[in-house]
């Protein structure tokens, strides 16, 4: 049976893209909503915790969720220095 081929090259990419955020977009979707600081206070390694609010960030803005791999630099750097 052969594969239906929904999105072209270009769309694949873009959907397996993580979106690309402004420092306002960032302040927006990386901050830690009351109800969240408590999940997050619980995860005990600093990376886990980027990484948790990194898919937080990107799945309230596009509700999608990527690999450690595509998480964008400008993105890392904005979470730690939130959480620190």
């Amino acid at each position: 049976m052969s594969q239906l081929a929904v999105l072209s090259p270009a769309e694949k990419r873009q959907f397996d893209t993580p979106p690309s955020f402004n420092q306002a977009d960032r302040h927006r979707y990386f901050s830690i909503p009351a109800h969240v600081r408590p999940i997050v206070s619980r995860i005990s390694l600093l990376d886990n915790k980027i990484g948790f609010l990194l898919q937080w960030g990107y799945f309230r803005a596009d509700a999608g969720f990527y690999r450690v791999e595509q998480f964008k630099q400008r993105d890392i750097a904005y979470v730690k220095r939130l959480l620190n």
